[in-house]
Formats: structure tokens, C-alpha cells, sequence
């Protein structure tokens, strides 16, 4: 209680001194603009850091007594406003709506300074933990203040990606457009009038793309729209799909929250979560019933033939995923080594020729030369993309060790402290597991095209979540007993932080949880910007000269390569072409 009273007691101090930091970087981000007067976008925000720091300065200078009144009474008021639940819904849910608009709307501009985008975020989480407590969703600091936290990051990683539904008929960013153009190429007899080679750049990734093609033609926002419904709704099926196999019940929401916010690291792309999707749905560990292992294999057996035509370092990702869980939920027991790994085994080997199976029907079907599916295993690597560098500012290292901390210390610290006994040989397989995939992403990070983000470590991500996941659930199988019956709830693991450690002890464990909790968030902060267009005159003037030049050279008999706009054609924004 003594801790949630002093860090209550420094939330208004550090969100002012964080205002009159974001007011200054918002200074120097304005004056570069050259102009005479400030765009009407800048002052809007800066009345806003105003208008913070100084509520925050009179909190901090209130005593303590009169602050607490204060703030109790604007809880009452909140209370009295909000009789209902559905109220204070309405209330938070347009707080994160204006966080989202405010950072990605077409007015974000001043948000891309690193400063600015950490006061909305402190800022926003401080109003949102208000209401929390003040509409009785929670009553207590801690709980009210992780949910806004993870809220609020939910609201940046939504409105990353729901900035992208647009009718701009442009590509918004690298590569962007030429995704559905890939996806169509399924349908290009249909949609061309000639048969052309399918993709061999992420099947599977276009294949889900393609599902709008079948009702073809619908235009490019329809489109654009069902990719960030891939993109938020499968991590967000995947991570509900997680909790369901723990059985978490308490708290659910701000597990599923985490496990989405962690997914989203990467990010792991979307086509490549189906497959640990399949297997948390449909491959449970014991397999007591005919209907169980039909349902086993037949789950094994689709996630294997989609890594076949995803990724190649994903094929044999299935096979891993199954090894994980069968360490994590089967006891070794004393059996002997050969009966106890035959099963993973000889379920890893028929997998991983399923997948190969796959891949290798999916590059005969594709109608493209086999050579063009070993690139990646000939492209250069450039390892100066592990350290800073222009590409990545902080480089691949230290982001990835930045989450892998906390993760590895939180288990071995929830093992120990809930005394989980597990065989030797399970911890080197769970641990080899972890290295070999760390191994992997630092190697495809380091290829040509890679290296801007985290999203080549998305095997290693996926398989440190589930075992952070079983860990602090408590539903890890331990050798001296069948079955667990633990909940997961921030209660536990506060007990956790406060067993057998003295009060230094105490300090550093707690730090290393707070650095958990965070560890996702930076990088939904600091991710992405508006998206820019063009006014529609613009637009307009531009299609039409691309069309006056294309009909030209139509018209002397010459053929046209379309490079980054491919799409055009597509859609029909170039007619008769």
C-alpha cells in the first residue's frame, strides 16, 4: 500500500516535468516549420501539454491531504455520472479513440517527436487509470494503472493500422500496394485475361490476401480494409486461442491484451500465426480418444502444409511448436529418454515432410522457376544491422535483448519461487529451442530486406510468449505431480515478488516485472506515422498523365512495365489498359 501511495504521489510530478519536455521538443519541431506563424495542428497540441502540466503542477504542489480530496472528488463525480458501467465504457473508449486520432489522424504531425508521442501516452494512461477507478471497473491503484497502460497501447497499434483503411489510390507505403497485386495473381485470368505465375514471395500471406478477389471487383479500401483485419484480428485470435488452452479466467482481458501487445513486437505477420493458431486449437498434448487424435493429426497436418508455403525458416515451425508443448505440458517421470521422445520425434519428422511436401507441390503449381524460391537462401548478409545503423536506429541486438530479459528472468524466477520441478533434459530442450530460433532470427535479420524491425525474430517471439505464458500461469506439468491447479492473476505473482526476499531483493525483482509489463510498449509508442496523400487534384492530374504516357506507347505498338504501381490495373484506375 506504502508503494501504491508513493508512486500515486510521483505520477503528477514526473507527467509534468515529461509536459515541459514535450512542450520544448514541440518548440524546436515548430520553429523548423520556417514560417512566421505556427500550423494550427501545433498549437492545438500545445494547449494540450499546457493545459497538462498545469493540473499536474497543482497536484504536485497540493499537500497530500487536499490532492487525495481532490482527486476523490473528481471520482465521486465520475461515480455519480456514470451510474452505469456502459458510461465509463463509452468514456475510456473515446479517450483511446482520440489517443489513436491525435497520433495517426491527418493532423499528427507534431506526434512524430519521440517526447511528444511518450507525454500522450503517460498522459493518456494517467486519465484512463482515473476512470477506471472513478466508474469501478478498479478500485485498486495497481490493477487500474497496468490496464490503462496496455489499453493504451492498444490504442496506438489500432490506430496504426486503421490509419491505413484509405481510397488514396497511391501506394501508402513501401511495397504496400504491390501486396494485393500479388494476392490477384490467383485470379489473373479473370482479372488480366492471361495466366501468370502465382507469387513466390509468402504464399500463404497472399492467399489470405486474395479472399476479397473472389467477389471481384471491389475497390482498393475494401481490400486494404481486410488486411488490418488480418493484422489485428489472427494476433488477437491467436493470443485468445492461448488463454483458452491455459484456462485463464481471471483477468482475462488484460492477459489477452499483453499476449497481443507481445505478438505485436515484430510484428509476427499474420499469415505465419495461422500455424500456432492450428496447433493451440487443434493439437492438445494427450490424445486419449479416436476423436482427439483425428482432430491432433488433422491439425498437425494443416499447420504443416501452410508452413510449406509460407516463410522457409517457418517450415519446420510446426514441429518446433509441438516439441514445445509436449515439454511444457508432458512430465518426463523417470521414463527412459527413447520412450519418452519418440512420440515429438516422430511427429516433428512427419511434419516437416508434410511441409516440404507442400512447398514443393505449391512451386510446381506456381508455374515459376525453382530458382526463384532459393533467393533468401543467396541473398548478402549485412550484419552491421545488428547494431545502430540507418536503417534500424537502435539496431536488431538491442530491442530483442531488451525484451528477452525480462521474459527469461520472469520464468526462471516464477520456476523457483513456485518451486517447479522440471527434468533436467526438459529445460535443455526448452532452452536449445529458444537459442536456435534466437539464432535463426539474427541470421534473416541480417539478410538483404531485413533488419528494420523485429519481425525475422517472430518464431523465437512466438515460443518465448508460451513459455511465459505457462510459466506464470502455472500450468506447466512438473515432475512430481500430474496436474496443476493454478490461477493466473496479478495477485499471484505480486506474492510471488514478496516471498522469501529481503527488502533489496524485493526492489529488484519488482523493477524486473515493472520491466515486463513495459516491454512491449515502446514499440507501439514509437511505431509508424500519419499516413501522407495527396489532395485529389493532385491525384487526379497525376493518373492522368500516367494514362496520356501509357496510351502513347500503346499506341506505338511498345509494352509498358508497370514497377510500383501495378496495382493500377488491377483496380481499373487506368482503363482499357
Amino acid at each position: 500500500m506504502q508503494t501504491q501511495t508513493i508512486a500515486a504521489r510521483m505520477s503528477s510530478p514526473l507527467l509534468a516535468l515529461l509536459s515541459i519536455a514535450a512542450a520544448f521538443s514541440l518548440l524546436q519541431q515548430a520553429t523548423a516549420e520556417q514560417t512566421w506563424f505556427w500550423p494550427r495542428r501545433s498549437v492545438v497540441v500545445f494547449v494540450l501539454i499546457s493545459l497538462s502540466l498545469l493540473i499536474h503542477l497543482v497536484l504536485t504542489v497540493l499537500p497530500v491531504l487536499q490532492r487525495q480530496f481532490f482527486i476523490s472528488k473528481v471520482q465521486e463525480t465520475l461515480r455519480h455520472y456514470t451510474q452505469r458501467r456502459a458510461s465509463g465504457i463509452v468514456l475510456i473508449a473515446l479517450t483511446l479513440f482520440s489517443v489513436a486520432f491525435l497520433v495517426y489522424g491527418p493532423y499528427g504531425q507534431p506526434f512524430l517527436a519521440p517526447l511528444v508521442r511518450l507525454w500522450i501516452f503517460a498522459q493518456a494512461s494517467w486519465v484512463v487509470s482515473l476512470l477506471l477507478r472513478g466508474t469501478g471497473f478498479h478500485n485498486e491503484f495497481k490493477p487500474s494503472i497496468i490496464a490503462s497502460l496496455l489499453w493504451v497501447g492498444l490504442a496506438f497499434n489500432f490506430g496504426y493500422f486503421l490509419s491505413k483503411i484509405s481510397t488514396h489510390p497511391f501506394s501508402l507505403d513501401w511495397s504496400e500496394t504491390s501486396r494485393y497485386y500479388y494476392a490477384s495473381l490467383f485470379f489473373s485470368e479473370r482479372i488480366y485475361g492471361i495466366n501468370t505465375p502465382w507469387s513466390p514471395l509468402h504464399p500463404s500471406r497472399y492467399l489470405l490476401q486474395a479472399i476479397p478477389f473472389l467477389f471481384h471487383p471491389l475497390p482498393l479500401w475494401v481490400h486494404r480494409a481486410w488486411q488490418v483485419f488480418l493484422w489485428i484480428g489472427i494476433p488477437a485470435g491467436t493470443s485468445w486461442l492461448l488463454l483458452d488452452r491455459l484456462q485463464v479466467k481471471k483477468e482475462r482481458w488484460l492477459i489477452w491484451s499483453y499476449s497481443y501487445l507481445f505478438l505485436m513486437i515484430g510484428a509476427v505477420y499474420y499469415h505465419l500465426l495461422v500455424i500456432p493458431a492450428l496447433i493451440l486449437a487443434l493439437c492438445p498434448t494427450q490424445t486419449n480418444t479416436k476423436r482427439a487424435m483425428f482432430v491432433f493429426s488433422a491439425g498437425l497436418c494443416l499447420a504443416s502444409i501452410w508452413a510449406g508455403i509460407s516463410r522457409v525458416n517457418w517450415l519446420p515451425m510446426p514441429a518446433i511448436l509441438i516439441v514445445t508443448l509436449y515439454f511444457l505440458e508432458r512430465p518426463f517421470k523417470g521414463q527412459k529418454l527413447w520412450r519418452y521422445l519418440f512420440s515429438p520425434i516422430l511427429l516433428s519428422l512427419v511434419s516437416i515432410l508434410i511441409a516440404a511436401l507442400s512447398s514443393a507441390i505449391y512451386v510446381k503449381l506456381s508455374n515459376n522457376p525453382p530458382s526463384y524460391f532459393a533467393s533468401s537462401f543467396t541473398s548478402d548478409l549485412i550484419w552491421q544491422r545488428l547494431l545502430p545503423n540507418p536503417t534500424y536506429y537502435t539496431g536488431i541486438l538491442l530491442p530483442i535483448f531488451f525484451i528477452s530479459i525480462p521474459v527469461i528472468f520472469s520464468v526462471m524466477y516464477i520456476q523457483n519461487q513456485q518451486n517447479i520441478r522440471l527434468s533436467s533434459f526438459r529445460l535443455l530442450g526448452l532452452g536449445a529451442i529458444l537459442v536456435v530460433l534466437f539464432i535463426v532470427g539474427v541470421v534473416v535479420s541480417a539478410k538483404i530486406g531485413g533488419g528494420s524491425n523485429l519481425h525475422n525474430f517472430d518464431g523465437y517471439l512466438v515460443v518465448l510468449l508460451l513459455l511465459l505464458s505457462y510459466f506464470s500461469s502455472g500450468r506447466v506439468s512438473r515432475e512430481d505431480q500430474e496436474e496443476q491447479q493454478f490461477t493466473f492473476s496479478l495477485a499471484q505473482i505480486s506474492n510471488l515478488v514478496n516471498r522469501q526476499v529481503n527488502h533489496w531483493q524485493r526492489l529488484v525483482v519488482k523493477a524486473f516485472f515493472a520491466w515486463l509489463l513495459i516491454a512491449p510498449l515502446p514499440f507501439m509508442v514509437f511505431q509508424g506515422r500519419p499516413v501522407k496523400t495527396y489532395p485529389a487534384d493532385r491525384v487526379e492530374e497525376a493518373l492522368d498523365s500516367l494514362y496520356a504516357m501509357v496510351e502513347k506507347a500503346i499506341a506505338g505498338k511498345k509494352e509498358v512495365l508497370f514497377i510500383t504501381e501495378r496495382h493500377l490495373l488491377t483496380f481499373g484506375y487506368l482503363p482499357d489498359v
